[in-house]
């Protein structure tokens, strides 16, 4: 099987379904669909089967009246269904007011991208660990564009404060400033970033999610990417860990140590 794999909504229920991920599979179908009938629901499951049949998706054994999905298809959704590891990645662009989200899959081995391109088709992809960074700019659709950069910090922020950094942008330039010159910036950096801040074109973020014992999923590391007409700024979390994120210029080497340093402890 190809390492990349389009399906359709309709079709990606369907396998989810297959493999016992009810849940997830009514969630998808819902978003596309209002109540269906028994009828309906019928025409939707005949039609994708022989779909996934004809590309040899899935395989149907007459005898046992069973449908196997394709061996390694199947692996990547028994990742996805239960993975040891979540990168949730998303941009935002302001500018269109719109959303895209990716997620990848960490089992022990094997690594899954997913993403929904238009709501519609929806890809799922093998990734080995040297493709990771690239696949991950993929899918957050980011091109870091000052790779020579030095890692300049520039300040640390609160995240109570990242929580509600659309204050900064449409406060007066002197109170904003104000603000970051109480978390420790110099007042050349603070109007330098706030003169920036309000061209902001995308906002990116990398959130690894995390599930306790009692199934409860936390979100409480990641890192965040402000994308302006002049500058990419990346916020990260600082060594102390002390509920505040440095803020840096952005470059390649240090999107992929933030990436390494939350899959450190996975």
């Amino acid at each position: 099987m190809n390492t990349k794999q389009l399906i359709s909504l309709e079709e990606l229920v369907f396998l989810l379904n297959s493999t016992n991920n009810t849940a997830y599979a009514k969630e998808l179908l819902s978003i596309a669909y209002n109540e269906l009938t028994e009828k309906e629901l019928e025409i939707i499951v005949s039609t994708v089967s022989h779909s996934l049949l004809t590309r040899n998706l899935i395989t149907y054994d007459q005898h046992k009246e069973e449908i196997d999905i394709q061996p390694d298809l199947k692996q990547w959704l028994n990742i996805i269904n239960n993975p040891s590891t979540v990168l949730l990645l998303q941009k935002i662009n302001i500018e269109n007011t719109t959303t895209t989200t990716g997620n990848i899959y960490f089992s022990d081995k094997t690594i899954i991208g997913y993403q929904s391109l238009n709501g519609i088709t929806h890809q799922l992809q093998k990734i080995n660990n040297e493709q990771l960074y690239v696949e991950s700019k993929t899918l957050l659709q980011l091109t870091i564009k000052e790779d020579h950069l030095q890692n300049k910090k520039y300040g640390s922020i609160s995240t109570d404060l990242i929580n509600n950094i659309e204050k900064l942008i449409t406060l007066p330039s002197q109170e904003s400033i104000k603000i970051l010159t109480a978390h420790d910036f110099d007042i050349k950096s603070a109007e330098e970033f706030i003169q920036d801040l309000k061209t902001t074109k995308n906002i990116y973020s990398v959130i690894k999610l995390e599930t306790k014992d009692n199934k409860e999923i936390t979100s409480d590391n990641g890192f965040f990417i402000i994308e302006t007409k002049g500058k990419q700024w990346l916020f990260s979390q600082d060594e102390q860990n002390d509920g505040t994120l440095s803020l840096t210029n952005l470059n390649d080497i240090l999107f992929e140590q933030k990436i390494n340093q939350l899959l450190n402890n996975r």
